[in-house]
């Protein structure tokens, strides 16, 4: 992308982020970094030979699928050694959101999120399903430009199929919950809960979601946020981040 703020070639690096609380497997340092001129964003597992100091299935977490057709095989690698460019210029998804539901914007809150959820529908098959990097596609991992066109960055986790773009909605909107919901108390709906604010994304948007659906996910991502893991710790060239 084209961007107006100065970035310093001569600098290999510019800036760092360290998950460390992770299992050691899940450990990664992402370099905001000057390749041939260009920024972009690394990311690379802390401890290399991680891998080997882990038992049975290295890098991988087993899941749960939103769907009732379960597969016992399913799971989750962290993506490794990967490259992205840096997007300049543009605000997160989240950040738009935050903003909206402290101005107590109803309106622009939910026309945001159905926003978000055009973009996965474009992303998806007739099956209403998406590649098996999009696992993290949230609202904190993509960038608004200001002609509302939205792009994904930070594909970490991959799953070993593709997955039902229903999945990553209630992903959105737990992790959303989960993160900002101080802010969300100033929407006129007001969603005390983790699960009634996921009742109200699916009905804003059109969809549902059964009770046993919902108890289900809500393990699935409980026992992924206990595998994995995460603390972000910062460190930049000139010690401000």
């Amino acid at each position: 992308s084209e961007s107006t703020c100065p970035i310093d070639f001569s600098q290999q690096w510019l800036a760092r982020k360290f998950n460390l609380d992770r299992a050691p497997e899940f450990q990664t340092v992402t370099t905001l970094e000057i390749l041939n001129q260009q920024a972009v964003i690394s990311k690379k597992l802390l401890k290399q030979n991680a891998e080997e100091n882990t038992s049975e299935t290295p890098n991988k977490i087993k899941t749960e699928t939103l769907k009732n057709t379960s597969n016992s095989n399913s799971h989750l690698m962290l993506a490794k050694d990967k490259h992205e460019t840096y997007i300049v210029g543009q605000e997160k998804l989240s950040l738009e959101l935050v903003r909206a539901a402290r101005g107590a914007n109803s309106r622009r809150f939910w026309q945001l999120f159905d926003l978000y959820y055009s973009f996965l529908k474009e992303q998806a098959d007739h099956k209403q399903t998406v590649p098996s990097h999009f696992f993290d596609l949230v609202p904190f991992n993509i960038m608004i430009d200001k002609s509302y066109k939205l792009s994904g960055f930070d594909f970490e986790w991959v799953r070993n199929e593709r997955i039902h773009i229903n999945i990553i909605l209630f992903r959105a909107a737990t992790l959303f919950y989960q993160r900002e919901r101080r802010w969300l108390r100033q929407l006129p709906e007001s969603p005390t809960s983790k699960r009634i604010f996921v009742h109200l994304v699916f009905r804003k948007l059109g969809l549902s979601i059964s009770a046993h659906a919902l108890e289900r996910q809500l393990r699935a991502e409980k026992h992924f946020q206990e595998a994995a893991g995460g603390q972000d710790r910062f460190e930049s060239r000139n010690g401000r981040i």
